[in-house]
């Protein structure tokens, strides 16, 4: 099958597309772990919640990306510090954007648009680089 004149399996094998599609199973993962977290203590924190679920999301998401947005090892320390930064972009953009457009899903919406751009970038170039992967 072809797309404007790309194979479909070429367009699912560009890693930018493999990336979007563990970026969303390890959303997939957060949200559901939450859940669960929540349905055990619905006096849970939001926060620790949140954090719990992120981690175990984060580390779906290095898997993912270590075996098929990547195809290599990377260092989990740089992923977690790259998540972080993430995470921190994320919800700068969103504080941001909810003062400029006074809307809580907007703002959210275009922070969860910025940062895994940032993401994919730094994952790129600095945690799954082919120089770190190379053997003396």
């Amino acid at each position: 099958m072809y797309f404007r004149g790309y194979s479909i399996l070429n367009i699912l094998g560009h890693s930018s597309v493999r990336f979007i599609i563990v970026g969303a199973i390890a959303t997939m993962t957060h949200a559901v772990m939450a859940m669960i977290l929540l349905s055990f203590d619905r006096d849970l924190s939001v926060l620790k919640v949140n954090t719990a679920a992120f981690l175990i999301a984060v580390l779906v998401s290095y898997a993912g990306h270590a075996l098929y947005t990547f195809k290599m090892s990377g260092s989990l320390y740089k992923y977690i510090l790259t998540s972080i930064i993430c995470l921190f972009i994320n919800n700068t953009v969103a504080f941001v954007f909810d003062h400029i457009a006074k809307s809580k899903p907007v703002a959210i919406a275009v922070g969860m648009l910025v940062a895994p751009i940032v993401g994919y970038a730094i994952s790129r170039k600095w945690v799954f680089s082919d120089r770190q992967n190379t053997k003396s």
